[in-house]
C-alpha cells in the first residue's frame, strides 16, 4: 500500500474516531485506535524507506512529497 493510500486510510479512521467520540462508543474507539496504530506504523515505515532510498513503490517518494505541507 502506497503512502498516499495509507494517508487516506488514516484520515478516514480519524473521521470515524471523531464520530465514535461524539457518541462515546468506547468499544469502537478502541477498535479504531488499534487500526490507527497499524496505519501510523506503516506510514512511518514508508517514510523511512523513502528517506533511505529503499521505497517499496517507485512513486513512494512522490507520494510522500505530495502529502507534506510546504515549509
Amino acid at each position: 500500500m502506497g503512502y498516499a493510500e495509507l494517508s487516506g486510510q488514516y484520515r478516514r479512521l480519524r473521521s470515524e474516531l471523531d464520530a465514535a467520540y461524539a457518541v462515546w462508543n468506547s468499544s469502537r474507539i478502541d477498535q479504531i485506535t488499534e487500526q490507527m496504530v497499524e496505519v501510523e506504523r506503516a506510514l512511518a515505515s514508508a517514510e523511512n524507506a523513502v528517506r533511505r532510498g529503499r521505497a517499496d513503490h517507485p512513486d513512494a517518494s512522490r507520494d510522500v512529497a505530495a502529502t507534506r505541507a510546504p515549509s
